[in-house]
């Protein structure tokens, strides 16, 4: 399992491209003519909203500068809504420099409101020592904050801290409790967590078919978490016939989706010539992702690159892929 990704507050998204300058400006509707005016009065729920259409491009072109502005607006008024979201922007670098430790800010301000995104998000960070210091016991509080206002993220990330034992005593029955908490809300980490969970035995009785049920059911959530497990399985074989088409299917989807992890794997594919026309420049291509990603595997094989060694073998390489 994977540790999981920062959690998106409600009704914000994450980074996209911003609109081309020169775009043809949207004139403006009735309803942002509306809210503009609120916000311009000092309305901090207008200004979040005005703020989350800026940046989701809902009705006007997108624009993080002006996002920024207004979450930022309504965070000085101290809507944690706003804190949360202005938080996370400063989190993935979206339309400013990425700034964790002013990321932390916010979600420190909007956390002690109680704003469950806010607490989660909160205890991301410290769960992946980003912006503060990594500290796991924290990472639980924050999490269990959320979880007991039943927040999914905070549940599936809960879960994964048990199952992990990083902050709490490990264990797999707690770790399934959270993680089914969290699946009830048709969260797909959590299906995704709880398909891992059965394929291996923790906490249940293994279950491979159902495992390869949840990951189908997370994967067409969107989960790239689950497209990689599901891939995986198509490759051994694990509960489904082996199909090295299906294999690199799945694995493009959760490669091209960003997940570090895939793009390795989809790597070796091409590096073998499994599923996919042999080749060594799409391997390499997958490979540079993956490093760019800071994935452990994809570094050590630059590194080997770097110095000299560019005829390493594929057996080097899937030894590599094994190593923790």
């Amino acid at each position: 399992m994977r540790l999981p990704s920062a959690v998106l507050a409600v009704l914000a998204v994450g980074a996209g491209a911003m609109a081309q300058a020169g775009a043809p400006a949207i004139q403006l509707s009735p309803r942002i003519s509306h809210l503009l005016k609120k916000a311009e009065k000092g309305d901090a729920a207008a200004q979040f909203t005005l703020a989350r259409n800026y940046q989701q491009g809902r009705e006007v072109n997108q624009d993080y500068a002006q996002a920024l502005k207004w979450y930022r607006r309504a965070a000085d008024r101290g809507e944690p809504a706003s804190q949360c979201n202005l938080g996370r922007m400063y989190a993935d670098g979206a339309g400013v420099a990425r700034d964790d430790a002013v990321a932390v800010k916010w979600y420190i301000r909007s956390a002690v409101q109680q704003y469950p995104p806010g607490m989660t998000n909160l205890g991301y960070m410290y769960a992946s020592g980003r912006g503060i210091a990594q500290d796991y016991q924290a990472a639980v509080r924050w999490y269990r904050k959320a979880a007991e206002k039943d927040y999914a993220p905070a549940q599936s990330n809960l879960g994964y801290m048990y199952a992990q034992g990083w902050g709490v005593e490990q264990s797999d029955n707690e770790a399934v409790k959270w993680y089914a908490k969290a699946a009830r809300h048709g969260f797909a980490a959590a299906f995704d967590n709880l398909g891992e969970m059965n394929l291996h035995g923790r906490g249940m009785a293994q279950n491979v078919a159902e495992a390869i049920r949840l990951f189908q059911k997370a994967a067409a959530l969107g989960s790239a978490g689950a497209a990689n497990n599901l891939a995986w399985c198509y490759e051994h074989g694990m509960g489904v016939a082996t199909s090295l088409a299906e294999a690199v299917n799945w694995y493009r989807k959760a490669a091209e989706a960003g997940l570090a992890e895939a793009q390795y794997n989809l790597a070796i594919l091409y590096l073998e010539g499994r599923g996919v026309e042999q080749s060594d420049s799409e391997a390499q291509a997958w490979f540079a992702r993956a490093a760019q990603r800071g994935y452990r595997p994809a570094r050590q094989r630059a590194a080997m690159a770097a110095n000299g060694a560019h005829s390493a073998s594929r057996a080097d390489v899937q030894a590599d892929f094994k190593e923790p």
